[in-house]
């Protein structure tokens, strides 16, 4: 940011949280009349972008102030001269932590705008593209190759002198020329000089420049200029893979293991790729946020740090690059220049840094994150011989492992690992595991050779992830890891007995619930999460009333704007470890709720439950029909039936059509039964489906409320619309209408959002078995009391 690169560089800059935010550049740089110097701030402002950090740049004069958009080059500097003190005020220190700064501007922090988003789309429009004239392995073997080929000459880690010496042409002057054999001479004399797993030649690699069409050499051609290959348009900001963050350049790979898991998916096959629904690539700021907490309090130097499923290696990428500041800090006072130089980073990387996973191609793309960190900022005299061939990348397929030894859970993987890490770092793979599957056949075995019973609720696997590191670590080894909400807010049996095989085997330091940031961190995702920091036991423990552990609940605001993670105090509890067992789900409670909110429901639920109304007075629970099984275990030609006499001449309830306006359903919501087949149809069924009820769809969301419905005539609906059937007599009628109106109040809105994790946490869905927990005094129970006796 400092350095000027013959150009403009920034006087100073603000850091909040030690991320910076604005830069402020004086305007005595500039140079030439003010299109010129406009011109100057705009590629300043393409650096910046290209950095992902900074999104504010403020040219400061003797008599006005120039603020300009880092991540939208549309829109059009903001002048503010002396007499324009409020607007100024926009940009203060208070200004950017109020989020004043926000008001007309919403473009200026678009995240969809930023230089990760905005490339990672171009990859995978470029990847399509190449798809349609090369295997889909081929198309991103050829984009990664470019990508890192780019950020060497970027980098100037391959200059015109490399290129006279070894008589190979620049990559963007052989892609504008389709030129075959220079291609192939210039990736073979790479590979030459600088080795590395990943320039390395393979099958698949090979002649993989042959046979390519004219179209698709201009494809990566344009990739490397400023085109947006989705629009056709040219960009105004250009990639600069030498100011693009590594963690970013390495992103793009694990986008293709998307891709690659999407294609098997529709294919048919077995995706190995760990993320089945989508890549979402582990942001920097939590990268980073999750190895400061794991290393918090320990030399750096001293750890062994492991991910037993490393993916795109963003979390390995980010330690390493932590190990390397620690160990250009113990250089300092000594002066040894040679304490960080390459050879030293080398010994680093190979020494303290593994990782292994199921997918090879994963495996590839985490020695690509640590060659981005090993390369970067390298002192001149490393760069030079880099130049001259006098430096060659380390292999690292003993550090990461793939392959026989890459499953985490099989007996090779685990004689290996046993012990061996004093930190596990991971984000494992989010997925519940279908019976019968290769892979959870593996991790059923693993369960078995466990001396206890282990409890991996729904067959999620990260659940088991999370048991399973223990092992691999050495004593008092800390586990720092990514893992789905749901395993810590729900007061499902299956899951509050993971949680105590968790506590028998770690002690469990801090817990943050990220489910207010998840959008903002991870822009597409839909499924929340929590960072867990704990540490093995040497030996499970009987007493855990005295464990305590911090429960942090970090709320959006206006710090991931500028691409800073700030927890603050008041989203800081201390818990009881046996919270995490209690039937009470003090952590799903805990995270929108007060202790008086607290106080509150625990004198409501001594009245009673909706549960009452089921065990007490004969009420029913249930949902829809299933319209497709998709139940492996069931032979294809049962998966479905025809539907019964009854389903076909009564009518049929989408759950879009269920009012949210109304409590009652208009029979001209109602239309005929539209399905020839369904999955099955139970007897039980038939009662959700008449008779005095209480339904509500799939969708609930705590703006907008619980979009209940009372209603009587004979309809059905599919499974994502629950219900609560009452008695066939006038109380329950009554019951019924009055159910209805309790959950579309405001209060029914407050206990959703207090009692109901996914409504807070995930997807909108308030499910039947959490409105049975909410507090009720069922009407009927007051007809039954006995009256008071008269004074």
């Amino acid at each position: 940011m400092f350095d000027a690169a013959g150009d403009v560089g920034a006087s100073a800059v603000l850091c909040i949280d030690r991320v910076p935010t604005v830069c402020l550049v004086d305007s005595a740089q500039l140079k030439g009349d003010e299109n010129a110097q406009a011109n100057q701030i705009r590629r300043f402002c393409e650096r910046l972008w290209n950095q992902n950090l900074a999104r504010i740049v403020l040219v400061a004069a003797d008599d006005y102030v120039d603020a300009w958009s880092v991540d939208d080059p549309q829109a059009p500097r903001e002048r503010i001269v002396a007499e324009g003190g409020e607007k100024l005020a926009d940009f203060s220190f208070q200004g950017l932590l109020s989020g004043e700064i926000l008001k007309n501007r919403a473009t200026w922090f678009d995240p969809h705008k930023r230089v990760d988003k905005t490339l990672l789309d171009n990859v995978r429009v470029l990847v399509e593209r190449l798809s349609g004239a090369v295997t889909a392995n081929i198309a991103r073997e050829l984009t990664a190759s470019v990508i890192f080929v780019a950020y060497l000459e970027d980098r100037e880690i391959i200059t015109d002198a490399y290129r006279a010496s070894r008589n190979v042409s620049t990559l963007i002057e052989l892609l504008e020329k389709g030129d075959v054999s220079g291609l192939e001479r210039l990736f073979g004399q790479l590979q030459k000089d600088f080795n590395g797993d990943f320039l390395a030649t393979d099958g698949r690699k090979e002649g993989m420049w042959r046979g390519l069409p004219s179209n698709a050499f201009e494809d990566l051609h344009q990739f490397l200029r400023r085109t947006v290959l989705r629009s056709g348009q040219t960009a105004f900001w250009r990639y600069n893979f030498a100011q693009i963050p590594i963690e970013l350049i390495a992103g793009i790979y694990e986008t293709f293991l998307g891709q690659k898991a999407a294609a098997e998916t529709e294919a048919g096959e077995s995706a190995t790729g760990k993320r089945k629904q989508g890549a979402y690539y582990t942001p920097r700021l939590l990268s980073d946020w999750v190895v400061e907490q794991a290393l918090a309090g320990r030399n750096p130097l001293e750890q062994r740090i492991f991910d037993g499923a490393c993916g795109s290696g963003m979390l390995l990428t980010a330690a390493f690059r932590r190990l390397m500041r620690a160990q250009r800090a113990a250089a300092l006072p000594k002066d040894d220049d040679n304490n960080h130089d390459f050879a030293a980073r080398c010994s680093l990387l190979l020494g303290h840094i593994f990782g292994s996973d199921i997918d090879e191609d994963a495996c590839r793309l985490t020695a690509f994150s640590l060659y981005l960190a090993l390369l970067s900022d390298l002192a001149p005299r490393d760069l030079e011989l880099l130049r001259k061939g006098g430096h060659k990348l380390p292999s690292l397929k003993k550090n990461i492992r793939s392959n026989g030894h890459g499953n985490f859970f099989s007996q090779k993987s685990e004689a290996i690992n046993r012990e061996q890490y004093t930190v596990f770092l991971s984000n494992p793979p989010w997925r519940e595991m279908p019976p019968g599957d290769p892979e959870t056949a593996v991790v059923e075995a693993w369960a078995e050779r466990q001396p206890a019973t282990v409890h991996w609720p729904k067959r999620q696997i990260a659940a088991a992830f999370a048991l399973a590191a223990a092992e691999s670590l050495s004593a008092s080894g800390r586990v720092a890891m990514i893992l789905p909400i749901g395993l810590f807010i729900s007061a499902e049996p299956s899951t509050r007995r993971f949680r105590a095989n968790l506590l028998s085997r770690y002690k469990i330091k801090r817990i943050t619930n990220f489910a207010d940031m998840r959008r903002l961190i991870f822009v597409d995702a839909d499924h929340p999460f929590v960072v867990m920091i704990a540490t093995r036991r040497a030996e499970a423990v009987d007493d855990l009333s005295v464990e305590q552990f911090e429960y942090w609940t970090p709320k959006t605001d206006i710090a991931l704007a500028f691409g800073r993670l700030t927890l603050h105090g008041a989203d800081r509890t201390i818990m009881r470890a046996t919270a995490l067992i209690d039937e009470t789900p003090h952590l799903r409670l805990r995270y929108w709720g007060t202790l008086q909110d607290l106080a509150l429901l625990e004198r409501l639920w001594q009245f009673g439950s909706v549960n009452d109304l089921r065990a007490r007075f004969g009420w029913e629970k249930g949902k829809g029909f299933h319209r497709v099984d998709n139940d492996r275990r069931v032979p294809q030609h049962l998966r479905s039936v025809s539907p019964s006499r009854w389903l076909l001449t009564h009518k049929f309830l989408k759950a879009e059509r269920i009012p949210g306006d109304l409590p009652i359903v208009d029979r001209l919501c109602l239309e005929r039964f539209p399905y020839e087949r369904i999955a099955r149809e139970p007897d039980e069924l038939r009662r959700n489906f008449k008779g005095p009820r209480v339904i509500w769809p799939d969708g609930t969301h705590p703006e907008n409320g619980v979009k209940a419905v009372f209603a009587e005539d004979p309809f059905s609906f599919q499974h994502s619309v629950g219900v609560l059937s009452a008695p066939d007599t006038e109380t329950g009628r009554l019951e019924a209408r009055f159910l209805t109106a309790y959950m579309r109040s405001s209060m029914g809105t407050w206990l959703s959002l207090l009692l109901s994790p996914s409504v807070a946490a995930e997807r909108p869905k308030l499910h039947v078995n959490e409105l049975l927990s909410w507090p009720y005094w069922p009407v009927a129970s007051i007809h039954n009391r006995k009256k008071p006796k008269p004074f």
